[in-house]
């Protein structure tokens, strides 16, 4: 298989099942943070598990397994961009499971002092900041390499033989 459309069905699989994941998640973690759920009971070791689940799906995903040529530049920019989004998304994961033990904890009864929470908060927000900015970038140079994809594969659906019409001069 060509090495590009590898680490294409690689960013495939990332946005896809694991992004997605995330975000079922996150919505979530959402929904429960609404002042209108504020005294209902919530699933804070549940929500971490599932954040935990969301980051093993990056466990599979091993871009040293591409072996991109020397003089690929764009390819390798892309393959640069994808693993910094990964470390950004596993420390973005990371971060709402921190956050979700601590307010597990203080469900449970343990003081968490405000600065402690308001710190973690604050750290996750920078996080999923970034993690837009990954994405962004990633998204950029994938739609550079999605549509070079596409115009190698056009020829060939071009010479593809296409029957002809008979017109009037033809029957003569």
């Amino acid at each position: 298989m060509d090495y590009r459309k590898a680490l294409k069905e690689m960013i495939d699989y990332f946005y896809v099942d694991v992004v997605e994941e995330f975000k079922e998640v996150e919505l979530r973690i959402s929904q429960e943070s609404r002042f209108s759920m504020l005294t209902k009971k919530k699933d804070y070791l549940g929500n971490a598990e599932l954040m935990r689940k969301a980051r093993k799906g990056t466990q599979v995903i091993n871009t040293q397994d591409v072996d991109i040529p020397a003089w690929d530049e764009a390819t390798k920019k892309l393959n640069l961009q994808f693993e910094k989004s990964i470390l950004v998304f596993n420390k973005l994961c990371d971060g709402y499971v921190q956050l979700q033990l601590m307010l597990n904890d203080k469900a449970e009864g343990e003081k968490v002092p405000w600065h402690t929470y308001k710190g973690v908060y604050n750290d996750l927000m920078k996080v999923r900041a970034d993690m837009n900015r990954q994405l962004h970038d990633l998204d950029v140079l994938y739609t550079e390499l999605d549509e070079s994809l596409a115009r190698e594969e056009k020829p060939a659906e071009e010479t593809e033989e296409v029957p002809s019409v008979l017109t009037y001069d033809d029957i003569k």
